[in-house]
């Protein structure tokens, strides 16, 4: 008679789930910290007018700008103020609550100037990256650690990507549970933190993947860049001249009566005398392809030209408004914003909740003193 182990071997799922498992507490350690903040920023931007609002009070206005002056007139006088820039845009044109945000591009330079509405005084000049949403929006893109930040927000999106198809097979078995809350009160840290990472992980996977893939896309030119060298820049050429442009108020006026429901969201100006006015809008409750409007007006005459949708683009510019829509959160109306915003913090839980299971995993694996 002999002796020895009569163990069976560990089933291929089980050891499947072993190795997921061990990728899913790596990949979460490691990526814990960035997934925080860009998710954390993802979620605050989803809701700019809101940072904007509260923190950066000259865009807005006390009263309503019923007596605007006119747009040409300013232009000129920022040109005047910036002789060795130019003009290049103007956010949500002719919006009465608003106050004129600029632009100002040149070498060396690209500045935010915001100018009153009625009297075309200048308010504020600054650094166009420093303002409270624009320092949001790079937070989220980058960090605030230059082209090293980049390649982590990048990997960070494949890393989320990991992680919710690694956790998917984990807690592949909880489904079942998804509509039923964590309980508040347990006995063991380690078992409520479980429960409430496995919650939160299953009730937003979806927009979990959503984040990553689209994330993953949109950094994709940015990790691409980091490798790639810089083009010199051009040869000087003409400057539009603004002394023979024609008003600005026609243009904005005739996207308004032909294109509503959809609100004027930036407007770009011509740089050279060949060049165009174009305005973009935005539909909020349109979905993909006719969701944005891109409007051509003649740089000489301001007579219409041209508009096309995102339908009418090549497949490759498709994905990308797609990638841009379904990550920002402008799929549909305000019931779209909300879930966006509140599964934003999803990635929140998941961080806390996973950092709560590593921690009392290693303090009970510790030999006892």
């Amino acid at each position: 008679m002999t002796t020895g182990s009569t163990g069976s071997k560990p089933s291929l799922r089980s050891r499947w789930t072993k190795k997921f498992w061990s990728l899913h507490r790596w990949l979460g350690l490691l990526f814990a910290l960035p997934l925080l903040l860009v998710s954390l920023t993802g979620a605050l931007l989803v809701r700019y007018d809101w940072i904007e609002r509260g923190f950066d009070q000259t865009v807005f206005r006390t009263t309503i700008a019923t007596n605007a002056a006119p747009l040409k007139d300013v232009i000129l006088q920022l040109a005047q103020n910036h002789t060795n820039a130019q003009v290049r845009f103007l956010e949500c044109p002719g919006d009465p609550k608003r106050n004129l945000v600029f632009s100002v591009h040149g070498p060396g330079i690209r500045h935010a100037v915001i100018t009153d509405a009625v009297t075309g005084a200048t308010l504020l000049e600054r650094n166009e990256l420093t303002g409270p949403r624009r320092w949001l929006l790079r937070f989220h893109e980058t960090l605030l650690a230059g082209k090293v930040g980049e390649l982590i927000v990048a990997l960070s999106s494949l890393v989320l990507l990991g992680l919710s198809l690694s956790g998917l097979w984990i807690y592949r078995g909880a489904l079942k549970g998804l509509f039923r809350l964590p309980r508040l009160r347990r006995r063991s840290l380690r078992v409520l933190a479980g429960e409430w990472h496995r919650w939160a992980g299953i009730t937003s996977l979806v927009f979990l993947l959503i984040w990553a893939l689209t994330g993953a896309w949109l950094t994709l030119p940015a990790l691409l860049g980091l490798f790639s060298a810089e083009r010199p820049d051009p040869s000087p050429q003409p400057a539009y001249d603004w002394n023979n442009a024609p008003a600005i108020e026609p243009i904005l006026a005739h996207a308004r009566e032909n294109f509503s429901p959809a609100s004027l969201d930036f407007m770009s100006f011509p740089r050279r005398p060949e060049e165009d006015f174009t305005l973009t809008l935005i539909d909020h409750e349109r979905w993909f392809w006719n969701k944005f409007i891109e409007v051509t007006y003649d740089g000489r005459t301001d007579e219409f030209k041209k508009s096309q949708t995102s339908a009418d683009a090549d497949w490759l510019m498709k994905l990308n408004m797609m990638a841009a829509v379904l990550h920002f959160g402008h799929l549909g109306g305000a019931l779209m914003k909300w879930l966006w915003l509140i599964f934003g913090f999803a990635p929140l839980v998941l961080a806390v909740t996973g950092a709560l299971i590593w921690w009392r995993r290693s303090q009970s694996s510790r030999p006892a003193k």
